[in-house]
């Protein structure tokens, strides 16, 4: 199952939750967070953008099997292991609409690869002096044993 469409990103990221987790008491992470541009809790999980505002497209595809390593195209690789059940919801700005878009995921704890590609380094809140960005992202999902965080590519140019 592929869905592609947008996020609207609120300072510098936007959020996917398992439809039964609970929302953390405070979704601010520590330094490690902002430095790898993902975090969760097990349910909840905050993916960052180099863009502060304005729509970013992403894609979420859920796999049988682990995807094979990231293309050459992805600037930044990193994934997080979910667990608990329910369908993953996307979520945007604002977020009083409810999900921007939900997808049924296995059961059980689910591995969570997030690529970002279209990163130019040095641009004011993520875009170009005419507004414009590049940036897109790509969610994988795929049933796996619970690991530790990894980061598979770094791009060193975050702000």
């Amino acid at each position: 199952m592929r869905w592609d469409g947008v996020v609207e990103p609120d300072y510098f990221q936007f959020y996917a939750v398992r439809e039964d987790a609970d929302w953390p008491l405070s979704v601010l992470g520590d330094h490690e967070t902002y430095r790898n541009h993902l975090w969760t809790d097990g349910g909840f999980v905050v993916i960052s953008t180099a863009r502060k505002f304005g729509t970013t497209p992403v894609s979420l595809e859920v796999l049988a099997d682990e995807p094979d390593p990231p293309s050459e195209h992805w600037q930044h690789v990193a994934e997080v292991s979910l667990v608990g059940d329910g369908p993953l919801e996307i979520l945007s700005w604002p977020g009083d609409h409810g999900p921007r878009s939900k997808h049924e995921i296995p059961p059980g704890p689910v591995r969570l690869r997030v690529h970002w590609a279209g990163l130019v380094p040095d641009q004011r809140e993520g875009v170009d002096e005419h507004g414009n960005s590049d940036e897109h992202l790509s969610l994988v999902v795929w049933s796996a044993p619970v690991a530790p965080f990894a980061v598979l590519r770094d791009w060193g140019s975050w702000p």
